[in-house]
């Protein structure tokens, strides 16, 4: 144990002269037993490092004062000892995997209605795993459909029948305004807002366009305060700003600048816009892309869904910028079909004023589609 071996071969024949082969210095008992002490406990040492270590990365350097005999047997079982640890991490992940399919399962079964279905979400997950998901909640949606209890859909449908005459018989857009769809599911609050929108429309026919454009302008308004209200953003630090990726996707739109630039960015088809209210507490927004007071929304995509690095721009030109207070808010407008298994979706907003430059960070949803960025002063 602890010695080296070497092994030597050559070629000899009859009356060679003779040759040095080695000269070894065979140290004495003491020496040797010392040196094999020493060994014995590097050796040890590195076993030891060797089996607390909890990653490959972990494992310990091969020590070359270590017998030949002792590196090929340490080597070795460090090799079968990283195999192990990658079998376990395989292990972790197969179990993560199935303990967040197996959860999954169970919220897609005590799913009663479609709301709470619509709601699971599993795109992170491989393929294979979400096609059997994917399986799941279409048997699922087909059980809830069919399988709603009779008391419970007559109470459903006498309350979606209040709620549409109650649309029918508004007689003003304030009144129409005011109804409030609570404790139904998405898919009837879409078609009830659908016979709002068409009632709006009936009744904005017998209106002047000032005071219908004055009723878009205070459910707009209503709408941001409430957003407001809610708070605003907290500004990126440098380091994380993506001036690059703005410059690059301005530049390739033909977006304009001057001494405000309001522009916000996303990675994904969904439909995203920006809406600033300027210091004349005019809004700026797809459908009023310009503002008395000279700002301009000049870049504005994914309506259609046509971008996957869409972004939008809102400037004032140089001395163009009226002083006061600015609000800027991005809104979450349409979610792309590919992008319904997702609930999160990020994008970002710079802001460059006189000089001054910001950017933000938003996480928007269908539960936050309307977002407060900041508010900042042109002096």
């Amino acid at each position: 144990m602890g010695a080296d071996y070497y092994l030597y071969n050559g070629q000899a024949s009859y009356g060679d002269k003779l040759e040095v082969i080695a000269i070894i210095d065979v140290p004495d008992a003491s020496t040797l037993r010392t040196r094999m002490e020493e060994e014995a406990r590097l050796y040890k040492q590195l076993r030891e490092q060797m089996k607390l270590a909890k990653k490959p990365s972990e494992m310990p350097e091969i020590d070359a004062n270590l017998s030949s005999l002792h590196q090929i047997m340490l080597k070795r079982n460090i090799e079968k000892a990283v195999e192990l640890l990658k079998e376990k991490a395989r292990k972790r992940a197969l179990a993560k995997q199935k303990a967040e399919y197996e959860k999954i399962m169970r919220v897609i079964e005590n799913s009663r209605s479609l709301d709470e279905l619509s709601a699971v979400r599993y795109a992170h997950l491989n393929d294979d795993v979400v096609n059997v998901i994917d399986k799941a909640v279409a048997k699922r949606q087909k059980q809830i459909e069919s399988g709603l209890k009779r008391a419970e859909l007559q109470a459903e449908r006498e309350k979606i029948q209040n709620y549409k005459t109650k649309i029918s018989n508004a007689k003003s857009l304030t009144e129409l305004s005011s109804i409030v769809f609570k404790d139904i599911d998405k898919r009837h609050a879409d078609t009830l807002q659908r016979m709002r929108i068409a009632r709006r429309k009936v009744l904005q026919k017998e209106l002047n366009p000032e005071e219908v454009e004055k009723d878009k302008q205070m459910r707009l308004h209503k709408a941001l305060n409430g957003a407001y209200k809610r708070g605003g953003l907290q500004p990126l630090p440098q380091d994380e700003w993506k001036n690059d990726l703005f410059d690059e996707r301005l530049s390739e739109s033909g977006a304009k600048g001057g001494d405000v630039q309001i522009s916000l960015l996303w990675e994904n088809k969904n439909d995203f816009n920006i809406l600033v209210v300027t210091p004349t507490q005019e809004i700026i927004h797809p459908r009023n892309p310009k503002s008395s007071d000279g700002g301009v929304q000049d870049v504005e995509m994914n309506q259609k869904g046509e971008s996957k690095t869409p972004v939008e721009n809102v400037y004032w030109g140089e001395g163009k910028a009226p002083k006061g207070t600015y609000y800027v808010y991005v809104h979450f407008y349409k979610e792309h079909q590919k992008f319904r298994k997702v609930d999160i979706s990020d994008c970002r907003i710079r802001i460059l004023a006189k000089g001054a430059h910001s950017e933000y960070e938003a996480q928007m949803s269908l539960a936050n589609q309307l977002q407060f960025v900041t508010k900042f002063k042109v002096e």
